[in-house]
């Protein structure tokens, strides 16, 4: 404008009605013509405004991304009658605040006055924390608040990069009278069907609760009132059964003294069970036994890895559950990694008991116990990792007291490790909140880290639980049960009540699978998906498949293959630090790979695996496909025999 005349003007993005008008408009002014075709364009937005408004004033919606996008989208949502909660942008921007703010202050009147909250410099922390103060019922961004809509079951409109979970994320529209036409009718069928999902059962439930339940008698009653017919929170067993449901498989420690094995009728100690179920397979196993155990009082799910680590499936098979028993005690064990995160949504299920697994309470201890802890994709080691457990149980814990829930610690004895911690540990578990403090024998597991650590005598146990008494309450009847027991804590029948012919056929046809260690290497951007090329990769992360388990081990540092067209595919000094780095790893699971590597690595023994998926369960599939050409194999032998 300064040089040559030209007219500088600065827009708003033409999203929504007003900000197309005005480009448009500023088209017009420059020497364009208004066609029939944008009229025609700009009718069908008008009528697809009309159409939608109705569904839209209910939307309380959380925008995030760049500022821009996020003022334009708030523009385009008050323009169709919603209110914007929660307006979020990563960068600092000045002026961010008072642009949104004055574009919902023309809704006010609508929303009661509502302030929204504004924020810039934010992260997806700042987010969750109010969706649920705002809230919120909508999230318009990028996909990666996939997380928030999977925990929160909140919608999320992706319509801003990046967007890593749907095929055309660089086709979504957005600009233009079509653009925003195709944007808000997404909106609104994300806000239809969030509520024609969920109505009918609502409805349904309120209008014939006598079908859906056996039990009706004191539904609210708390988690102290119910103790009494809990075996392991009334002081003596009685004769009350319990029922553990195996719906639970990951895990996200790795305890030195753990080890999980599945198809072990025989073995009776935590983290083992004939089979995992499904939600639906466990609300089966619970109608089973509610009919044959007249004395069962307590559901509960511990295992066989933790319940909040596979949170899914355990809110899924309570939530079965309690829709046709309102009555029964249900009962969760957990290492208390997530459960601040999920406390909220426990009580909400009417969990009235859970037991947390703190074997320490000062970080130096708990490095010598725990080999690692997966927290948010993220694997921490050492001291660090068990602070960060610490950290976690000790506000999830002080959360159930807040909550009314009844809390039970558990605690093993490792001689020569924490046995002369325990004390601390009492005090400080009472200090939180918890009402009973369950000291426990250590069960030495072969093939564990600690299967040859000195148990420590009845009697010393029984004096560490006199010293603890002082501060909290003991247990003095624990059984160490199984992650499918069924029965009295004297009388486990788990193992003739489910072990049947169809377990022995599961069984017969698992003898196939390979008991032999399996070492995967993964190229991926942040430890999640396979999500990234051969040649880009700096750093391998390693899992290890063992027994139908998956788990993290390590990540291993290397020169990335590939630096640029005239360096990639002939370097073969890299790919020999690249084999060196991969040691012992007999597979590879990338997003792409260059052929001539993928030569190289087949040369050496390690064959490569082309996917995109969670790791676990790109390494699961991978087992699969190796475990067919076993079996071909076998079958081959066995003709010829």
């Amino acid at each position: 404008q300064e040089n040559f005349g030209v007219e500088l003007k600065r827009l708003n993005l033409p999203i929504g009605l007003r900000d197309t008008d005005a480009f448009i408009e500023t088209l017009i002014k420059a020497g364009g013509a208004l066609t029939e075709r944008l009229q025609r364009q700009r009718s069908r937005y008008l009528d697809a405004m009309a159409d939608s408004h109705k569904y839209n004033s209910d939307a309380r919606a959380a925008i995030f991304g760049e500022p821009d996008f996020v003022f334009s989208m708030c523009r385009l949502l008050s323009e169709n009658g919603a209110f914007t909660a929660l307006a979020a942008t990563g960068s600092e921007c000045k002026g961010f605040e008072s642009a949104i703010q004055s574009e919902v202050e023309a809704n006010k009147s609508y929303y009661l006055n509502e302030e929204p909250v504004i924020i810039d410099e934010a992260d997806f922390s700042d987010i969750e924390n109010l969706l649920k103060e705002k809230g919120v019922n909508l999230l318009v961004g990028s996909s990666d608040a996939r997380r928030l809509e999977q925990t929160y079951h909140i919608p999320l409109v992706r319509a801003a990069f990046p967007v890593h979970d749907h095929v055309g994320g660089q086709r979504v529209r957005t600009l233009g009278y079509e653009g925003s036409l195709t944007l808000l009718d997404r909106i609104t069928n994300s806000l239809l069907s969030a509520t024609e999902h969920t109505y009918r059962a609502e409805l349904y439930n309120s209008y014939y609760p006598a079908k859906l339940t056996k039990n009706t008698e004191n539904p609210k009653a708390s988690g102290s009132s119910l103790s009494a017919i809990h075996p392991c929170f009334n002081g003596c067993g009685s004769n009350y059964a319990r029922l553990h449901l195996p719906v639970a498989k990951r895990c996200n420690l790795k305890c030195n003294y753990c080890l999980r094995k599945y198809d072990c009728p025989n073995e009776s100690r935590p983290g083992i069970t004939s089979r995992v179920l499904s939600p639906e397979e466990a609300l089966d196993r619970y109608l089973t036994a509610r009919d044959k155990v007249d004395n069962l009082t307590v559901v509960g799910i511990a295992g066989p890895g933790d319940a909040l680590a596979d949170f899914e499936k355990t809110k899924r098979t309570l939530t079965l559950i309690r829709e046709i028993d309102e009555n029964i005690v249900f009962c969760i064990s957990t290492n208390g990694l997530f459960l601040p995160y999920y406390a909220d949504e426990l009580a909400k299920l009417r969990a009235t008991h859970i037991t947390v697994t703190v074997n320490a309470v000062e970080p130096a201890i708990g490095a010598k116990i725990y080999e690692n802890v997966a927290f948010m994709g993220a694997s921490y080691h050492g001291e660090t990792g068990a602070a960060l457990l610490m950290a976690n149980q000790f506000a999830g814990i002080s959360r159930l007291k807040e909550l009314g829930i009844v809390c039970k610690v558990n605690t093993v004895v490792l001689k020569g490790i924490n046995d002369e911690h325990i004390p601390a540990v009492a005090k400080k578990v009472r200090e939180l909140g918890a009402e009973l403090q369950n000291i426990m024998q250590l069960i030495p597991v072969k093939g564990s880290a600690f299967e040859n650590t000195p148990l420590v005598s009845n009697m010393e146990i029984l004096k560490l639980r006199k010293v603890c008494s002082a501060a909290i309450p003991q247990m003095n009847h624990c059984r160490q049960c199984r992650a499918d027991a069924l029965g009295t804590l004297d009388n486990d029948i788990s193992r003739t009540f489910w072990w049947s012919e169809e377990l022995e056929k599961e069984a017969a046809e698992d003898a196939f699978e390979s008991h032999e260690l399996l070492l995967f290497a993964v190229s991926s951007k942040g430890g999640v998906l396979v999500d990234q090329h051969f040649g880009h990769t700096e750093e391998f992360y390693i899992y290890e498949y063992n027994r139908s388990e998956v788990r993290f081990r390590e990540k291993r540092s290397v020169y990335k293959y590939c630096g640029g067209k005239t360096d990639c595919d002939d370097q073969e000094d890299k790919i020999n630090l690249i084999l060196n780095a991969l040691d012992g790893c007999k597979y590879l699971l990338c997003m792409r790979i260059g052929e001539n590597p993928k030569r190289r690595l087949e040369q050496m023994g390690i064959q490569t695996f082309i996917t995109y998926d969670r790791i676990e369960s790109a390494v699961k599939e991978a087992v699969k496909t190796i475990g067919g050409v076993e079996r071909k194999a076998l079958c081959r032998v066995g003709d010829q025999k």
